[in-house]
């Protein structure tokens, strides 16, 4: 007899709750093609490990320059508030203001484009310089 005391074990991560096969897909894409233009990045060494998982937490183990965004590629909020360092209410205003990328709705979830949040960061940078050549 099944104890409903604990609970059941299924074949996903506990860190990310996604399944194991994704992980994985993702750990044999990253070796596949994100590890030579890291190695060629200055900031690391040819020794550096770059397979780490990209899935939640994706700059934690490669530097933001070094995920590739050729890919359109879906990110949730927390990762948008890593990339940008804007709180969630911001990105709703700023969203409202029309002066933020829209969100994507994909069922009850919520997803911006990688590439329009990477553009709307080099934006401001480009912002910036021309506001301090000025």
């Amino acid at each position: 007899m099944h104890n409903t005391n604990t609970p059941r074990r299924t074949n996903t991560s506990a860190s990310t709750g996604l399944p194991a096969k994704r992980i994985l897909q993702t750990r044999q894409w990253i070796r596949a093609n994100a590890e030579p233009q890291a190695r060629q990045s200055s900031h690391l060494p040819a020794h550096a490990n770059t397979t780490g998982s990209l899935i939640g937490c994706e700059s934690a183990r490669l530097g933001a320059r070094d995920i590739p965004t050729d890919l359109t590629e879906l990110v949730r909020l927390s990762t948008v508030r890593q990339i940008t360092g804007i709180s969630r209410p911001q990105i709703y205003r700023l969203m409202q203001l029309g002066r933020f990328p829209n969100k994507i709705k994909i069922g009850r979830s919520t997803a911006w484009v990688r590439k329009e949040i990477n553009d709307w960061v080099q934006q401001r940078i480009a912002e910036r310089d021309s506001a301090l050549a000025a």
